[in-house]
Order: C-alpha cells, then sequence, then structure tokens
C-alpha cells in the first residue's frame, strides 16, 4: 500500500508527500531492525544468564567435592616434614607432629589409639596422589558446541579459560608424579603392623574406616633405603599439593568470584565477613 502511494506522489510530483513516505518507510524499518536487535539482546542475555546459573551451580558442587583435598593434604604435607624429620635423626621423638596433628584434628584428642595409628599411616598416605576432580559440565558443553562467546563478561571468560588451563595442567603433572611414587608399606613390609583390631572402632569423624598402622620407628631410622623412599615420597607429595592440587583450587575460587560478580550473588559468608 505505501509503495503504491509513493508511486502516485511521485506520477504527480508531490515532493513533499514522496519525502514524508519515504521518511515512514525508513522509520518502519528502523523500529523493525531494533525491535528485532532488542529481541535477539534479550534472548542472549537470557542465555548467557541460564548458562552462568549453570556454571555456578557445576562451581559449587566440584568446590565442596573438592574440599577434603584442600583441606587434608596441607596436614598431611606438613606432617610429613616433622615425621621425615623425625626418622631422619633431626628430632628425638614424634611429639611436635603429634601436638601438630591434634591441633588440626582435635576429634583425636579422645582417641589415642586412633592417633597413633594416624601417624604411622601418613607414612602409606604419602604415596597417596588421587586426582581431585575438576569436570565443569557447562563449561565442556560450551567448549564443545563451540558457545563461549555466549558468555558475555570478559572477566567470567577469562576465569573459565585460566581455571581449564590449570585444571588440565595439574592432572598432566599428577599423571607424571604418580609414576615416580614408592608405596612404601608394601616396599618395606617388615617395617609395619597393618590390622583391624577386633571389637575397636577405627572409623574417622567422616565415616572413613583404616586399618590400625603400627610402626617399628627404631627400624625405620636404621633403614638407608626405607629413608630414601621416604624423603622422596614426601618431596613429591609436597610438589603434588602446591602444583597439582592448590593451583586449580585457586582458579576454582577466581572463577567463582567472577561469576558471582557476574550474576550479583553474595554469599552468606561474604556477607558476614563484609564490614
Amino acid at each position: 500500500m505505501i509503495l503504491r502511494r509513493v508511486i502516485a506522489h511521485f506520477r504527480k510530483q508531490e515532493w513533499t508527500a514522496i519525502a514524508i513516505d519515504f521518511v515512514i518507510v525508513v522509520a518502519g524499518i528502523l523500529i523493525a531492525f531494533q525491535i528485532t536487535t532488542w529481541n535477539e539482546d534479550r534472548a542472549t542475555r537470557a542465555s548467557e544468564r541460564e548458562y552462568l546459573e549453570r556454571l555456578h551451580s557445576d562451581v559449587l558442587e566440584l568446590t565442596d567435592r573438592r574440599a577434603g583435598y584442600d583441606k587434608y593434604r596441607p596436614i598431611t604435607v606438613k606432617a610429613l616434614e616433622l615425621l621425615t624429620d623425625f626418622t631422619n635423626g633431626y628430632r628425638d621423638d614424634l611429639s611436635e607432629m603429634r601436638a601438630y596433628v591434634l591441633k588440626e584434628l582435635p576429634a583425636l584428642e579422645q582417641r589415642p589409639e586412633v592417633l597413633d595409628s594416624y601417624l604411622c599411616n601418613y607414612i602409606d598416605w604419602s604415596s597417596a596422589l588421587t586426582v581431585p576432580p575438576s569436570e565443569l559440565p557447562t563449561a565442556m558443553e560450551l567448549i564443545s558446541a563451540g558457545r563461549v562467546d555466549r558468555i558475555a563478561s570478559e572477566e567470567v571468560k577469562l576465569a573459565l579459560l585460566s581455571y581449564l588451563q590449570q585444571a588440565r595442567r595439574s592432572q598432566e603433572y599428577n599423571s607424571a608424579q604418580v609414576l615416580r611414587i614408592t608405596n612404601i608399606s608394601a616396599e618395606f613390609p617388615d617395617l609395619f603392623q597393618i590390622r583391624y583390631p577386633l571389637g575397636v572402632d577405627l572409623a574417622t569423624a567422616e565415616g572413613e574406616s583404616y586399618p590400625a598402622y603400627v610402626c617399628d620407628y627404631d627400624q625405620m631410622r636404621r633403614n638407608n633405603a626405607f629413608l630414601n623412599a621416604l624423603n622422596v615420597n614426601r618431596s613429591i607429595y609436597t610438589q603434588y599439593f602446591r602444583r597439582g592440587v592448590a593451583p586449580a583450587s585457586e582458579q576454582l575460587a577466581l572463577l567463582h568470584v567472577a561469576i558471582d560478580e557476574a550474576l550479583g550473588v553474595a554469599h552468606a559468608a561474604d556477607a558476614q565477613s563484609a564490614p
């Protein structure tokens, strides 16, 4: 209809009317384009928020799954340092190690039989280089589908890619370290007694059950092959935590902060720490 009207005005050389019709047509096109753009932007923002909320949920779950690694691995690092100081002959007894473990795990104060087993068991734990979970399903979906650009926040994208890079680097590092570790109780069985005592509950506060460990520390301190293996394990375990566990957890925490800021989320702990 507009086109017929423009043609009619053109034939009559009604230039003012033609200009008005032209403005109407252009304005209509611009408005339609603007509405389309607005709808696309709204859909993009909705899609981004959906992905951010899913990422946030993944990060919370993964942080919870890694919590045990972040809490107990540094305790093992320090306990092994104090233990090897003793077995190497730099300390006369395990009193400092005992005090440290009790400070970090006060529930053992009432369970001396479990505490003694713990002190010995740290030798075996020096070979426990389990790889922490690191998967973020939503991130994998975004990358595999080529949809990372759905996240408009540059801070979130940078934090996400940094975390994924660090997680991959940590996994590769840990996989290499596992090949160097020694299962000491299996390698030196005569230096340990490992049993489940009849009628004694050795379950931890987390419900995990371990056999009771008794170490022959006198023989350990005289056995050069054992000392070599334990000291190497201590070094490997320390680097396993510092390079294979902690950096990925730190990057995950930074990703969490970036997503919280993008979503405008404030956690209860954040609110309590605010001035």
